[in-house]
């Protein structure tokens, strides 16, 4: 059974050998500030929504991860927290048949059954920009919730990535919306691709972050 994450599916449905190719250590270049900073945008955001502090308490403070709070985080996170009020944030999003196993958790879930709405949405604190439009990891996270939640009828699907830091013409929080038939056609996609894994390799955005780039002949 092929297993992976729905992080590096983007990856694996782009560039198929990619998982076959051995792990090269890459240069590491400048330091983590920014993965980093990251991390403790995710603890600051689990903090609030979970009630244990209002953003401005943690104003100051330091992070588990040892990233001290500064206000401009507070308010560059200000509206996404607005946003998640009625959330499940951090929410396990598993799904697998006899052939492969896709694990993920997905940032942020709300499901709106007066609407019959489901809005997946993930918080990119970096500067990298991610579009939400056929993003991968987005997608398998909404197939696995409604392989989890048979019960919830779901006609739309939006799609949000909120990046605060990243300078986008589309604003910090840009959505893709699409119907259930939409998904279930991208949900055909990954199975197909899935299920006839070759040895081709590929380049493009896919690339960044793949550990075996060094050692890759496409890259080269």
């Amino acid at each position: 059974m092929f297993i992976t994450t729905a992080t590096n599916l983007p990856r694996v449905m782009a560039c198929n050998g990619s998982r076959l190719m051995a792990e090269a250590e890459a240069p590491h270049i400048g330091d983590d500030k920014i993965k980093n900073e990251g991390i403790a945008a995710d603890w600051l955001v689990g903090q609030v929504h979970s009630g244990k502090f209002d953003a401005v308490e943690l104003i100051d403070r330091k992070s588990p991860n040892g990233v001290y709070i500064e206000a401009e985080m507070v308010e560059h996170l200000e509206a996404y927290l607005e946003d998640i009020q009625q959330s499940e944030l951090e929410v396990p999003c598993v799904w697998n048949n006899w052939k492969y196993e896709i694990n993920g958790r997905a940032d942020r879930i709300e499901f709106k059954p007066e609407k019959q709405h489901l809005h997946i949405s993930d918080l990119k604190y970096g500067f990298r920009i991610v579009e939400p439009e056929k993003n991968w990891t987005l997608i398998s996270h909404a197939v696995a919730w409604r392989i989890a939640n048979p019960d919830k009828h779901v006609e739309y699907f939006t799609f949000t990535i909120y990046q605060p830091r990243a300078y986008h013409p589309m604003g910090v929080g840009r959505s893709w919306t699409i119907s259930k038939d939409i998904l279930d056609d991208l949900t055909r996609q990954i199975d197909e691709t899935l299920i006839n894994l070759d040895e081709t390799l590929n380049t493009g955005d896919h690339c960044h972050g793949c550990p075996s780039y060094a050692n890759c002949p496409a890259a080269r």
